[in-house]
């Protein structure tokens, strides 16, 4: 069995609903046979989206790295983030520590591949969408993303902020 970390709050019921699906995706018989999990919810992390358009990724990853800090010194074996957002920086955060980090948006272009879709829109704050994070991953692997209108992108904008 090994430890998962999970930096979450970015939002809160992001978090949740990914802790759920572990919970429920995990093949257990028993409590004891579920997944080591340790979750740090950092809701008071800085708005990735904010931090994107404004440049000041250093207030984001100034954050993160703390967390991946408490991480390894717990002794986690692997961390997951699931925040679309903050994965425009992974290639900043996965240096800071001797850790794993799943990639979430490289798993996801993976699994779209591997179920032959060859086109794909994105919806998702505008730090995600005019970062284009999913286009590298998804040209890599010979897929397409649909651009959205810029109409289209704030009404997705607003609706996401509006649950968050």
């Amino acid at each position: 069995m090994y430890k998962l970390g999970v930096i979450g709050g970015m939002g809160p019921l992001a978090t949740v609903k990914f802790y759920d699906k572990i919970v429920l995706n995990t093949e257990a018989h028993n409590d004891n046979e579920h997944i080591d999990l340790i979750v740090l919810n950092h809701s008071t992390m800085p708005d990735r989206t904010k931090c994107i358009i404004e440049k000041k990724d250093t207030e984001f990853l100034k954050e993160i790295n703390k967390d991946l800090e408490i991480l390894e010194k717990i002794g986690v074996d692997v961390v997951a983030i699931p925040c679309n957002t903050s994965h425009y920086f992974y290639d900043e955060f996965k240096n800071f520590a001797n850790l794993k980090i799943i990639n979430m948006i490289e798993e996801t272009i993976l699994e779209i591949k591997r179920r032959g879709i060859k086109k794909v829109a994105v919806f998702g704050t505008l730090g995600t969408l005019n970062s284009k994070v999913y286009n590298k991953y998804a040209k890599e692997n010979g897929i397409e993303v649909k651009e959205l209108s810029l109409e289209d992108k704030k009404t997705v904008m607003d609706i996401i902020y509006k649950i968050k």
